[in-house]
């Protein structure tokens, strides 16, 4: 059904839905800065980071609009947010999976040995948080982003164009996907990484409207993408026990368990690779076309143009 109906009736054409939806994470995460005591805690970081995340995953969907240097320049700020932020969500997913391979261990100088390492970081984190030095760099890229996003002339714009976007990225993660499944090695997953989450990130904005089989997919790129953070954590903890006194013993056990974890990674995301990529990528689209004007008819959503 085309656009110009929906619009007719008053329901939000799809990059204006996009654009809305960028802007009210940008007032939210302007809203949780401006909240602060001047501190931001682990819980706090974690949510601006998502929301970094899911503005990179909407300057994917305007990169053909939007032009090459426009979206180079909003995904640069977003990903200088996310590596001031990843150090102190790294830590506590890092603490935390430490737990569980300390409760999954069957032997008990490992346990011991996993749970001294969780101490250490547990001791390094009270350190570990942001600032009111960062706060002001934080507020001025997300004021960026809105204004950039209130910028954009969307009647300009075709909507084949923000459709490519989903299709883009589903592409890029299928084709890494198979690489890593080929054998691709590290460089390809982590590659992987990166597009599965922006998939995940579009799926999710557009939740309200998917069919049962993008539901499905969601639901397979979040565990996908979750076990990429656990992956990043684990690498974190291991970059770390240089710096943290350790039995030489305690030390070699750790690192085992460390290597088992990261294969554990690697394993559970080969095996949800098929169901969340079984489409090809035009059949995905055309899809999300379908999903798309769901969500127009469906969706009473309305967000501010401002920020």
């Amino acid at each position: 059904m085309p656009w110009r109906f929906v619009q007719m009736y008053g329901r939000m054409p799809l990059c204006e839905f996009v654009v809305a939806y960028a802007l009210s994470e940008n007032n939210r995460c302007l809203r949780l800065l401006g909240a602060g005591p001047g501190e931001l805690h682990a819980g706090g970081a974690r949510q601006l980071m998502i929301s970094a995340h899911e503005l990179e995953a909407c300057w994917e969907l305007a990169r053909g609009a939007s032009g090459e240097a426009a979206y180079r320049v909003c995904a640069d700020r977003l990903a200088d947010v996310a590596q001031l932020l990843h150090p102190v969500v790294d830590e506590v997913v890092a603490r935390h999976q430490l737990l569980r391979l300390a409760e999954r261990s069957g032997k008990e100088k490992s346990r011991a040995a996993l749970t001294c390492v969780e101490t250490g970081l547990a001791a390094r984190a009270q350190h570990r948080h942001i600032f009111q030095h960062a706060f002001d760099r934080l507020s001025n890229v997300f004021e960026a982003d809105s204004s950039a996003w209130r910028e954009l002339p969307l009647a300009a714009f075709e909507e084949s164009a923000w459709l490519g976007g989903f299709e883009r990225c589903y592409e890029g993660g299928r084709e890494s996907g198979r690489r890593v499944a080929e054998g691709g090695g590290e460089t390809a997953f982590v590659q992987w990484g990166r597009w599965a989450r922006a998939s995940f990130h579009h799926l999710d904005m557009i939740r309200a409207g998917l069919s049962p089989d993008n539901r499905a997919r969601r639901w397979c790129l979040g565990r996908i993408v979750d076990g990429f953070d656990k992956l990043r954590a684990l690498n974190a903890v291991r970059a770390a026990l240089t710096s943290l006194a350790l039995d030489a013993k305690d030390r070699i056990r750790v690192e085992a368990l460390l290597e088992a974890g990261s294969d554990d990674c690697h394993r559970r995301a080969l095996k949800l690779y098929p169901h969340a990529y079984g489409q090809s990528p035009r059949t995905f689209r055309d899809g999300i076309a379908l999903d798309a004007v769901r969500l127009a008819y469906e969706s009473e959503n309305r967000w501010p143009r401002s920020a």
